[in-house]
């Protein structure tokens, strides 16, 4: 999974920051989260399908905003044919937990 903040697990790293911010009255429906496709510490690039698999377990945690960088389109980092089926099954509105 994504590199972020050198998280031993990841996954629960993100399922904690979503619960913080779901926490918050409207958090969810005010926050974007933002996913790097580099790890900085490496400049090794983030596999797509490693990405896509964060987005989806986001949006099934109610987040409503996803957002990556750095895109690097000329070469399809990350690779955009992965990515659009997990952006199509964005939620409408966030889930309330």
């Amino acid at each position: 999974m994504p590199y972020m903040e050198g998280a031993a697990d990841p996954m629960t790293f993100y399922h904690d920051l979503v619960g913080k911010v779901a926490a918050m009255p409207g958090g969810l429906n005010r926050t974007v989260f933002e996913l790097q496709t580099v790890n900085w510490k490496t400049g090794e690039k983030i596999p797509s399908d490693e990405l896509a698999a964060t987005i989806k377990a986001l949006y099934g945690w109610g987040v409503v905003h996803v957002a990556f960088y750095p895109e690097d389109s000329l070469n399809n980092q990350p690779d955009p044919a992965v990515l659009r089926p997990v952006f199509d099954t964005k939620p409408n509105t966030a889930i309330v937990h």
